[in-house]
């Protein structure tokens, strides 16, 4: 089976030049392709998952390989898979601090404990997820793609979001045939004449590519993206499906759809999309974020991102570096216990040393210093796109980051807007935090007169008091640790926040926002799933406000008419901001230093700008 069944399907008669010309021949494809869908949709339901689940559980059949198309359907509706553990245990409910490990005992210990936690799971709730993860697959990459943002949703039920996880990366391959045929019309030569083999079994298989290794004739080994068949008419006519059609109707029968401004999302969403589909700008903006990683030391030394072969790469084939030896992040608690412990107490110099595990903090640090050292960020951080390995020198334990395609390029004043934003909701200032929006607003073509920012701000200062105001600090610690790990992590509540209580009719938001807080969720449940309460999310942000942010953006939260103050402001805050960790000191210094500054004659904290 391929992803979306191409015979007679009209992505194949898909043309970019008849497409930009013709609304008569968009209209036809569209139709079309509903009517295909309607088709893979009925022949799934009706047909292909009856006959898996009864194949997959009768006791004569469930060992048997079925063909066809049913042979790369078969894994997802087999029953019995087991559920992962993380360093975090997250998939389990328990979430260990890092530090309460003081020895490889101690991480065996843990590691049968949880093992005898483990219970089957539900029987229909994995007939359920699995069906709905094979119609997904069935319909295609751009739905596959869908299905990931929608997973992000916490409405969904916790087992339908892991199964829609699932499908980064667990996808059928491509024949033989088809991956040789691709290389050479690519490289418009034989593939003898580049490669001194070619490995036709696939390494990795993802919704828009799949990876198979390879020895270039230099005798380098190298990984090969090979994009999937006819997907720049699976992008054109899907992106429409879905943003005009789908979420059409959603805004006719859902009310508060119907209220919501989704210009933002749809397209970010057509962007990021059409950018991911371009192998050599992905190797670009690789590239970009190796030269951001090679910026620190820190980085340099316990980071890979592997190099790209631009002799080789075109916008469908991606010739990279292959990197040797990679276990997936959330699966690091498999690992023996004593190569968790050389993970968890080794430190980098300059960490502070009560940190565990510095490789990770440092690892879900850095797609925000690649984003202010390069103005591009990483859209796609889920764990699935996270590896530990030991390559190249096989010393120490290092981060792999892979998978550059869905990316955006932001403006630095629009990075400072989203700080500020981030910045006012956490740390319990409701104005600048409306301040940050109102930038944004003004930014994507709105008006000030067209919103109701008394809302907005109460929203900003209910959800800051939730959990900060009049807490001491171990409590409000306690506090915050229980809310991110019970409900999904912080993020996911700001995004319940910002697109559920605050996104309405008349404000305007950047269309790369969405893809930036997708890229904050992600990596914050990569923290969360490895780290569990040891990953300190807002001391995180607390950071890169301070060491991020340049001194002119500072002094954009304040009137600049007195510079004294401002002065005294930044020499006061610079040293405990850029120690991150002790932030309910920080907080309360701002508070002081912000009612200083409000009772200067002439002045208005935060300026508008």
């Amino acid at each position: 089976m391929r992803i979306g069944n191409t015979t007679l399907s009209p992505v194949a008669f898909y043309s970019q030049a008849a497409w930009d010309i013709s609304y008569a021949y968009r209209a036809f494809l569209v139709a079309w392709r509903l009517v295909e869908m309607g088709f893979i949709s009925v022949r799934f339901l009706l047909i292909r998952a009856p006959i898996l689940l009864l194949w997959t559980r009768l006791p004569v059949t469930k060992n048997v390989n079925l063909p066809g198309a049913y042979k790369d359907l078969q894994p997802i509706l087999t029953p019995g898979r087991e559920a992962k553990i993380g360093v975090a245990g997250g998939r389990l409910g328990s979430m260990p601090f890092l530090d309460s490990y003081k020895s490889p005992e101690d991480i065996k210990r843990e590691q049968d404990f949880l093992k005898d936690l483990i219970k089957p799971p539900n029987a229909l709730k994995v007939i359920v997820g699995s069906v709905i993860r094979g119609l997904v697959t069935e319909l295609g990459s751009v739905f596959i793609k869908f299905s990931q943002i929608i997973s992000m949703r916490p409405e969904l039920p916790p087992f339908v979001r892991e199964e829609l996880a699932q499908v980064q990366d667990q996808l059928p391959g491509l024949p033989p045939k088809e991956v040789k045929k691709i290389l050479e019309r690519e490289l418009m030569q034989p593939v003898d004449n580049v490669f001194e083999h070619v490995d036709y079994t696939y390494v990795a298989a993802g919704s828009l590519a799949v990876v198979h290794r390879a020895k270039l004739r230099n005798g380098k080994d190298v990984a090969l993206k090979i994009q999937r068949p006819f997907l720049e008419g699976r992008v054109a006519l899907d992106t429409i499906i879905i943003l005009d059609v789908i979420l059409g109707l959603a805004k006719l029968l859902l009310p508060r759809i119907r209220k919501t401004d989704l210009t933002f999302f749809t397209l970010s969403f057509e962007s990021a999309l059409k950018r991911e589909i371009n192998f050599e700008l992905e190797g670009h903006v690789q590239e970009i974020s190796r030269a951001a990683m090679q910026t620190s030391q820190q980085t340099a030394d316990y980071m890979v991102i592997a190099e790209v072969y631009f002799d080789y790469t075109t916008t469908k084939l991606l010739t990279m570096e292959f990197v040797h030896g990679l276990t997936r992040i959330d699966d690091i608690f498999s690992l023996p216990p004593e190569d968790i412990w050389e993970l968890l107490s080794m430190k980098i110099p300059g960490f502070d040393d009560e940190l565990p595990a510095h490789v990770l903090v440092m690892a879900c640090r850095f797609p925000m210093h690649m984003s202010w050292q390069g103005e591009v960020f990483h859209g796609d951080l889920h764990m699935g796109n996270w590896y530990l390995t030991k390559y190249p020198d096989g010393k120490h334990p290092r981060i792999f980051l892979c998978d550059f395609g869905m990316h955006e390029d932001v403006p630095r004043e629009g990075f400072r807007n989203v700080m500020f934003l981030l910045w006012g909701i956490l740390a319990g200032f409701p104005d600048m935090a409306v301040d940050g929006m109102k930038s944004l607003h003004l930014d994507s073509g709105g008006h000030l007169d067209d919103v109701d920012w008394n809302h907005i701000g109460m929203a900003f200062g209910n959800f800051s008091r939730s959990w900060i105001e009049d807490a001491p600090e171990e409590e409000a610690l306690v506090r915050l640790r229980q809310s991110r790990l019970h409900e999904g992590g912080l993020t996911r509540q700001l995004l319940k926040l910002l697109f559920g209580e605050v996104v309405g009719s008349g404000l305007h938001l950047p269309y790369w926002l969405w893809l930036l807080l997708k890229s904050y969720l992600y990596e914050e449940e990569a923290g969360l799933s490895v780290m569990g309460g040891s990953y300190d999310w807002l001391a995180w942000i607390f950071d890169q406000y301070s060491v991020r942010i340049e001194k002119d953006a500072v002094l954009a939260l304040f009137d600049r008419t007195n510079v004294f103050t401002m002065n005294r402001a930044l020499d006061q805050l610079q040293f405990p901001l850029a120690r991150g960790r002790d932030y309910h000191k920080v907080l309360n210094q701002l508070r002081v230093l912000q009612d200083e500054i409000r009772n200067v004659p002439g002045q208005t904290t935060p300026a508008v700008r």
